[in-house]
Formats: structure tokens, sequence, C-alpha cells
């Protein structure tokens, strides 16, 4: 096999060779002379400008492009033809249909028979721009997402940092922030922590409804971040807050006295929610550091613990930490470990006071009392285990516990004459399955209705409005009694009192006291007993201890009487 080279076709004529060459070129390709006119071009040039062949010979760039565009040409020529030397190109070319496209030429000088001519090849550069626009276009769209993304990943994270270190309903800082700058200020030097609970929040959330609690928590937030004197307040929980003292040099009881009863003041003002005008009150404890501890924990927990000191104080008050404040602490931690057990076990014993006609000296009822001897910690006394079962939870199983058995001794034991008084609580007050409680009891235990008086406290009915009544009527309906208790310690008015479907009030021991040796006090009791005969209500005075005492009741015609006089609390059967 011979690899030699073969002759051309029509190797007589090269010219007409490298003509056929030249026009199969997909590139347009042109030659002009030193005049700038155009003596040869392909057919590819022919296609780009949009010309015919014929059209195009003899003629130049000013004849076929606009002015603007020709001038280039020219130049980039008249640049070859006096340098001799070649340039590339990069230019702007519009058709005769006003497209405009991106071209690239290569041009180059040729000398033929002693004349100068340029030699230009063209490559069509406009669909690569247009692609390279497209790319030029999608990276700034890229760029532009790219920006969105990360505006909004800067939002997400502001929202998280947001979620990490405040409270999303009062914008306030949350434990965490706070755990974080009281430890910085612990560095620097002395601090005053405020631990704030409000008062009987529960009630007013239970009242009206949580978005009106919310909107009450966001009210309060405001005032307390309006105190200047405080570089932080934290919302720690559901109505508690945390403030820290902004001036280190102000830790003397008497400045930081000050600041909790204008903090106070300010909280206890009325203010609308939902066009209903409320007010509230809280407790405050105060912890100084160093003084009251060295670390965030203690810190917090003295804080707390005097803010129970001053709910136990009546509320509304504020109270300094002391250290028999923890011994007291750590007692309630026991009693309310060992009060859960005793619960669930069943060790809670009901005891039986007498409640005696004044006149007569006959026993008419019985009025059923907790008590609680533990294993551990001895007799815990009602005014010690009580709240701590309020604060913690438990009063409503406790209360329970305590209304189905005496319930069930009543039954039993007490004689079909007698009525049986129990205790209402607060807290069993603003359940709202109260009276289905009291139903099912009575249900179970076959105990009649209407030998059960239900005692609710003064301070109880002062603090509660229609839903009181509502609650009382629907009890009232089973054939329920009621009394009110403590009467004369709290604020009643005669119109509230009146209000209420209650048969008797019973005088608290402290108006008692005194009676048989200070008339003032005797004079006080006389006009109790007047306005609830008024009012006919029928009168108790509890705490009788002595028989002179007895004869003054008698004497302002006081209906009925308990106390150690006439009976101890103790079981049923000994009565």
């Amino acid at each position: 096999m011979s690899y030699a080279p073969q002759p051309l076709p029509n190797q007589s004529d090269p010219s007409a060779v490298f003509q056929t060459i030249l026009e199969s070129l997909p590139d347009p390709v042109f030659v002009k002379d030193e005049q700038h006119r155009w003596i040869y071009v392909n057919e590819a040039f022919c296609q780009l400008l949009g010309h015919h062949r014929n059209g195009l010979l003899g003629r130049s760039d000013f004849d076929t492009s606009p002015e603007a565009e020709a001038r280039v040409f020219w130049a980039k020529d008249a640049e070859v033809f006096e340098t001799g030397l070649p340039n590339v190109n990069l230019e702007r070319h519009t058709d005769l249909h006003g497209r405009t496209r991106i071209i690239e030429t290569k041009k180059s000088l040729a000398v033929i028979g002693g004349r100068p001519y340029l030699v230009g090849i063209i490559r069509d550069l406009t669909v690569l721009t247009e692609i390279q626009g497209e790319l030029a276009r999608a990276n700034q769209e890229l760029e532009r997402r790219v920006s969105e993304q990360t505006a909004e990943l800067s939002r997400s994270n502001a929202q998280l940092q947001n979620m990490a270190f405040f409270d999303p309903l009062t914008a306030l800082p949350n434990r965490r922030l706070l755990i974080s700058s009281l430890e910085r200020r612990l560095q620097a030097g002395p601090v005053a922590i405020f631990y704030l609970d409000l008062d009987h929040f529960k009630r007013a959330n239970d009242s009206y409804g949580h978005p009106f609690g919310d909107a009450m928590l966001s009210a309060l937030s405001e005032r307390m971040r309006s105190f200047r004197q405080f570089s932080m307040v934290a919302r720690v929980g559901g109505d508690e807050f945390v403030a820290l003292s902004a001036d280190t040099t102000a830790t003397d009881r008497l400045s930081l006295g000050q600041l909790c009863r204008s903090v106070l003041e300010q909280l206890s003002k009325p203010f609308v929610v939902d066009g209903i005008e409320t007010s509230i009150s809280a407790s405050i404890g105060v912890a100084v550091a160093p003084t009251d501890g060295r670390n965030v924990i203690d810190l917090l927990q003295h804080a707390d613990n005097a803010m129970f000191n001053a709910k136990e104080r009546g509320r509304n008050q504020y109270a300094f930490f002391t250290a028999e404040m923890n011994v007291r602490a750590k007692e309630n931690v026991d009693i309310e470990r060992g009060l859960r057990r005793a619960i669930r076990a069943g060790e809670i014993e009901v005891y039986f006071q007498p409640l005696v006609n004044a006149k007569t000296g006959k026993v008419v009822g019985v009025e059923a009392l907790a008590r609680w001897n533990d294993a551990e910690l001895g007799q815990v006394g009602p005014d010690r285990f009580v709240p701590i079962a309020e604060s913690s939870g438990l009063i409503h199983e406790l209360s329970h516990l305590v209304l189905r058995r005496a319930l069930r001794l009543a039954k039993l034991h007490l004689p079909a004459d007698q009525r049986l008084c129990v205790n209402l609580s607060a807290l069993q007050l603003d359940r709202m399955t109260l009276v289905e409680d009291v139903r099912r009891a009575l249900q179970e235990t076959d105990f009649p209705a209407s030998r059960l008086e239900l005692e609710i406290t003064e301070s109880v009915a002062t603090n509660r409005g229609d839903r009181l009544v509502q609650v009382l009527e629907s009890m009232r309906d089973l054939g329920i009694s009621f009394a009110l208790d403590d009467f004369g310690t709290g604020y009643s008015a005669l119109a509230q009192v009146q209000r209420l479907p209650i048969d008797r009030v019973k005088i608290d021991r402290s108006f008692i006291t005194n009676i048989d040796d200070n008339p003032r006090s005797r004079s006080l009791v006389e006009a109790m007993i007047r306005m609830a005969h008024v009012l006919d209500l029928r009168v108790l005075a509890e705490g009788v201890e002595r028989l002179s005492q007895l004869r003054v009741l008698r004497e302002l015609g006081c209906d009925e009487v308990q106390g150690y006089l006439l009976g101890r609390p103790r079981d049923l059967q000994e009565l």
C-alpha cells in the first residue's frame, strides 16, 4: 500500500482550489485593499452581513454598517496597514435587521505583487456572549439568592439567639441570660438580687383566661423595665421575675428597702387589659452578694427563700434573706416530701371539734380538721403543712382526702341532728371540677348534703368575683350550706357579704381573746353580731377558752361557740 501524496484537483488552477477551500470555511473571511474596500469575501461573510457578494465587493464598512461601528473597523484596518502587524479585535456589528452581534476579527497584512492587502478572519461570538450574559445573569441571580439566604440565615440566627436568651412573651432576658450576666456581675463586685413573684396571679389567669394573663404579664414587665435602678430584669418563671441592681454601691438595707417599696407601689397601680381594669400585688425577696452568697445558685435560692418569707407574712411586701430562712426552707422541703407521701399512703387523720349552741350548751355540729403525725417529722400543725400544700399543688389531693374521710366518718358516727363543717381552701375554689368533686363525694359516702356546711374565709370571698357566687350557688343547689370563716379579719363590705349565699359567719378568735375584760373588744363583737343578725345570718364565735368569754357571748346574743372550753379536736367517736 502506497502512502504517497495524491495530486490536488484542478492542479492547473491553484486559485480555484484555494477559493473552494475559503468558501467551505464556516468562519467569515474577507480581503481588503489599501482603500479599505472588499476585494474578496466568502459565503460565510455574506451571510454575516446579510448582503449578496456582488453588493459587497468594491465597497467599504461605511456602506454596510452604522457610522460609529464603521469608524472602529476603519481604524483597526488602518493600524494593520500602517504597522504591518496583525491585531485581534472584539467588535460590535449591527446587521441589516438591526440585530447586534459580537464578533472577534483577526486582521493581518499580506503583500502580493508589491501591493498591500488586509486579510481578515471573523468568529461570531454572539452565541457565546449570550451564553456568557446568561451565565452572568445566572450568577447575579445566584448571588442574589445567596444574599437572601444569608440574610434569612442571619435572621434565623438572631431568632434562635432570642429564643435562647430572651422570653418570647415579654422580650425580657430569660434565666439562661440572667445566670450568665449574674456570673459576670459577681466577678465585678457587690450586687443585689430581687426575686419577685406576683400574688394570686393564677387566680386572675384562671378567671379571665390565659390571653388576659399574658397581657397582664407584658404590662407588668414594662413597669419593671422602667426602673433605672435595675441593670437587668429577667423573667424566670410563669409569674416570677429576677432583677439585678444597677448601683453596686447601694447595697444597704435602707436603700434596697426604698427600692422594693417603689416597685410594689408601681406594680399595684391599676391598669387596663382588654377593657378590664385590674390590679395585682407582688412579693419580693432580696439577697445581696457577697454577704448572702458568692455563687449564682446560692444567691438565687436565697432570694427565692426570702420571697417565700414575704408571702408567708401576708404578701404584697418584701423580705431580706437571713440564715434562718435556709433552715425554714429545708423544713418546707422536708414537709412537702413527707406530706406527699402521707397523702398517698392515707396517713392524714381527720379530727372533729364540736360546735355548741351558746344558750343551751348542746352540740349542734362538728368541724373537720386535718391532723398529721409523721414518723420522722413528728406532729406537724395545719398552720405549717396547709400553706405548703397550697404552694406545692398538693392542696387538691389533701382537701379531697379530708372531705371524703370526714363524710365517711360522719355518716358512721355523727348524730343525725348535727351538721358537718369542712373548710375549703382558696385554690379549691379555683378548681373547675370542685362542684362535681363535692357532689361525687356526697354520693359515694351517702351523706346528706343538707347536713354539710362548707367554710370559706373572708379574704377568699373578698378577692373573688361573680364566679365565686356561681360556684357557691351551684353547690347550694345540691343542698349544701355555707359559712364565712375568719369574719372581721378581711375587708368585706356589707354589700359583698350580702350577695354571697352564706348562712353563717364565724367571728375570728382574735376578736374573742379580750372580750371579757376589754370594753372596746366587747363593743366590736356586739356590732358584728348585730350586723350579721340584720342580714339574717347566724353567728359562731371561735376561740372560746374561758367561761367568762362564753358568758359575754351569750349576753351579746351569739348563736354558737367553738373553742377548747367546749371541746378540743379529737376522734369523732370520742366526742
